[in-house]
C-alpha cells in the first residue's frame, strides 16, 4: 500500500547517463502531465564537487562526478538523499508533484519508495547514448559506461520500463499511458 493519497505523487526516473531522463522531466513539468517539479540527487553532488574542484568549460567530468560520488557515498551512503532531502520537503509542502531525475543507487530507490513513490526504468541503446554524449561534448571514456553507479540501474525492481530510442514522439507515446497509470494507482492508494 503506497502512503497517503493526499500527497504528491514522487517519481524517479532511473537510467544510465543520456538516456533521456531530463527531457522526460520536461515533458511532465507540463500541465496536461502533472506540473512535476524537477529534483536531483546528482545536482547536490555537482555542486559539491564544482565547489571543491571548480568548473570546465570542457562538458560534464562524468569521471570526475562518478568518483567524488562514490567517495562521499562511502562517508556517508545517504549523503545525497540527505542534501536533497529539505528541497523535497519544500516541494512536498507546496503541494508539488515532483520527477528525481537520476535515480542511480538502490538506496535512492529505497527513499523513493519511502515516500510512496514510483519508479520508471529508462533504456536506451549504447549506441545512441554514446552518440548523445559525443555531441554534447561530454568527457568520457567507453570504461565509464560500465561505472557501477551505471550498472545497478539494471538490477533495480521498477514500476515501469520505457525505450527512448526513436526520438520525442516514440517517448511521449511510452509516457503519458505510464503517467495516466500512476494517476489512477495514485488515487487508489496504490
Amino acid at each position: 500500500m503506497k502512503t497517503d493519497s493526499l500527497q504528491p505523487v514522487v517519481i524517479g526516473l532511473a537510467g544510465k547517463m543520456r538516456t533521456g531522463k531530463d527531457t522526460i522531466a520536461r515533458l511532465m513539468s507540463k500541465p496536461r502531465r502533472g506540473m512535476f517539479a524537477r529534483a536531483a540527487y546528482g545536482d547536490e553532488l555537482k555542486r559539491d564537487y564544482h565547489e571543491e574542484h571548480g568548473y570546465s568549460d570542457e562538458g560534464k567530468d562524468r569521471k570526475g562526478y562518478q568518483e567524488h560520488g562514490q567517495k562521499k557515498r562511502a562517508e556517508n551512503p545517504r549523503v545525497w538523499i540527505e542534501m536533497l532531502e529539505p528541497k523535497l520537503q519544500q516541494l512536498r509542502a507546496l503541494g508539488r508533484n515532483i520527477v528525481i531525475t537520476d535515480v542511480r543507487q538502490p538506496n535512492e530507490v529505497e527513499h523513493i519508495g519511502s515516500m510512496g513513490g514510483y519508479i520508471i526504468r529508462v533504456s536506451v541503446d549504447d549506441e545512441i547514448r554514446l552518440a548523445r554524449m559525443n555531441s554534447k561534448g561530454d568527457k568520457f571514456t567507453k570504461a565509464d559506461l560500465f561505472h557501477e553507479t551505471e550498472m545497478y540501474i539494471d538490477t533495480f525492481d521498477v514500476d515501469y520500463e520505457l525505450t527512448n530510442n526513436e526520438g520525442l514522439a516514440e517517448l511521449v507515446q511510452q509516457l503519458d499511458p505510464i503517467l495516466i497509470d500512476i494517476d489512477r494507482r495514485w488515487r487508489k492508494g496504490e
